[in-house]
C-alpha cells in the first residue's frame, strides 16, 4: 500500500508549503509503547502523503500519559507563532495512544477528561496494541482479551518479531491497513463501545481506536 509520492515531487517541510504544494498536516502521537506503537506509526508517516506523524514515547500510566501529551501540546502551540521567520503551524491533531492492560478504568476516565479538555483524542487499545495488529491478518477474536494472549496470536500470524516479538513485520501490515479498519468493525459490538466510553470498567475487549488516527494520517483509508 504505498502512497509516496514519486522520487520527482519536492519532500515538504512539516508545517510549511513548499513552490506552492498544499502544505503537510502535522499530528501529534504520545504513547506508553516504546517499540511496537512507535514502528507502527512510523510506517504511517512514510507512506501518508497528506501529514508527518511526531511521534513520543512516554512509558506512563493513561492518565499521566495524557498529561505528558498536553505539556508536549502547549508547548508546541506556543511555539507555533513564529519561526525562522515565516509562519510554522502547530499540530492540527494530538493523539494519545494507550493499552488497557493491568491499568485501572480510573486511569482511563482521567486520561479521557485530560484529552477532552484539551482538544486530544484518547486512543485506547484493550487489552494491547496487538489487538490493531491482528486485525491487520483477521477479525481478532472476542476471545482474546488477556495481553499474553493477544500478542502470542500477533506472533502467530507473523506479525510481530525480534526481541519481546516487540518489532512489526511491516511488509505483512502496510499491505493491509484498510482491511485492519474492516476488521475492528466486525468485533465493535455495541456493548464494548458503551463500555469504551463510559469507562466504568475495562471488560470491552478486544477493542481499539486505531481507525481513528488512520483516518487522519491516511485519509484515503475509510474506516468504514
Amino acid at each position: 500500500m504505498s502512497r509516496k509520492a514519486s522520487s520527482g515531487h519536492k519532500t515538504l517541510s512539516a508545517g510549511r508549503s513548499v513552490a506552492g504544494h498544499p502544505r503537510k498536516k502535522r499530528l501529534l502521537c504520545v504513547m506508553g509503547g516504546e517499540v511496537t506503537e512507535k514502528q507502527y506509526l512510523k510506517m504511517l508517516d512514510d507512506v501518508s502523503t497528506t501529514a508527518t506523524v511526531t511521534r513520543k514515547c512516554c512509558p506512563r500510566d493513561p492518565a499521566n500519559l495524557a498529561i505528558a501529551a498536553m505539556k508536549a501540546k502547549r508547548s508546541e502551540d506556543k511555539a507555533s507563532c513564529s519561526k525562522d521567520g515565516g509562519p510554522y503551524e502547530s499540530y492540527s491533531a494530538t493523539f494519545v495512544l494507550t493499552d488497557v492492560d493491568e491499568f485501572s478504568s480510573d486511569k482511563l476516565r482521567s486520561a479521557e477528561r485530560t484529552c477532552k479538555a484539551e482538544g486530544m483524542r484518547l486512543i485506547i487499545s484493550n487489552p494491547c496494541f496487538e489487538v490493531w495488529l491482528i486485525d491487520h491478518e483477521r477479525t481478532c477474536s472476542s476471545s482474546w482479551t488477556s495481553t499474553k494472549e493477544c500478542e502470542r496470536q500477533a506472533h502467530n500470524l507473523g506479525l510481530t518479531t525480534g526481541r519481546n516479538n516487540k518489532e512489526i513485520v511491516k511488509d505483512k501490515l502496510e499491505p493491509h491497513i484498510n482491511a485492519a479498519c474492516k476488521n475492528v468493525a466486525s468485533h465493535r459490538t455495541q456493548e464494548h463501545e458503551r463500555l469504551r466510553y463510559q469507562l466504568d470498567t475495562t471488560g470491552f475487549a478486544p477493542w481499539t481506536d486505531m481507525p481513528i488516527v488512520v483516518d487522519a494520517v491516511l485519509p484515503d483509508v475509510r474506516v468504514g
